[in-house]
């Protein structure tokens, strides 16, 4: 791809569903809320018209144009928006963010400065509990370690580190990006093929997902906690 809004939209659209779920829409209203590590912001426009202030933290600067256009306060850095927002902030969002970072607890410990006392945060990585490293450990660990990740999690080692940072209430959620098909497509042809391709097996992709979520076995996972 590239590093256009588009392309942005393209990659981060369809997933909009499954993260304001797990963020949940009860308590947005009114709310100031940052995403950090945003890309053009997907999801910061759909919370726009609940939230009170938007705050948009992303390095990549040719979004900036784009994401203040939106009305988003755009920031490149925590360190940049703990200038001005520090211990005020109801909620922040990082989704797919913290495997990037080469100081990843000093990361979450800048979110925690942006945070108010009791405030919350959703945060979502890959989890190297994935059924599939294990099932396929050449082939699909090929595609799933990569240069651009600097750190790899699993429940222990995500839970560990929050709590390094100083969280509490930690609670750690799998989630399954993938569905059926593409897992035996992988066994069938090593390599990733994208969602839906068998659509007779959609009736199972619903009892897959449940299985490999409930085992801690999924693609995904978050983890919600308060400061």
């Amino acid at each position: 791809g590239d590093d256009s809004p588009s392309q942005s939209y393209k990659l981060h659209d369809k997933e909009l569903a499954d993260k304001l779920k797990m963020l949940g829409t009860e308590n947005l209203r009114g709310k100031i809320i940052a995403d950090v590590g945003c890309g053009a912001g997907s999801f910061l426009d759909i919370l726009k018209g609940l939230a009170s202030k938007t705050i948009a933290v992303e390095p990549t600067k040719s979004f900036h144009h784009e994401l203040r256009a939106k009305g988003h306060v755009t920031y490149s850095y925590c360190e940049d928006a703990i200038k001005e927002w520090a211990e005020t902030v109801d909620i922040v969002v990082s989704f797919a963010v913290l495997e990037h970072i080469e100081e990843a607890l000093l990361f979450l410990k800048e979110i925690k400065s942006l945070l108010k006392p009791g405030g919350f945060l959703l945060i979502s990585t890959p989890n190297t509990d994935d059924w599939l490293l294990e099932f396929m450990p050449v082939e699909y660990g090929c595609f799933f370690y990569r240069y651009a990740h600097a750190w790899y999690f699993n429940r222990a080692s995500l839970n560990y580190i929050c709590k390094a940072a100083g969280f509490r209430d930690i609670n750690v959620v799998f989630k399954q990006g993938f569905d059926i098909s593409n897992a035996l497509l992988w066994a069938y042809e090593h390599r990733p093929t994208g969602l839906g391709k068998f659509e007779v097996l959609k009736g199972l992709d619903s009892i897959y997902r449940e299985f490999v979520e409930d085992n801690g076995i999924s693609d995904f996972i978050y983890a919600r906690m308060h400061k």
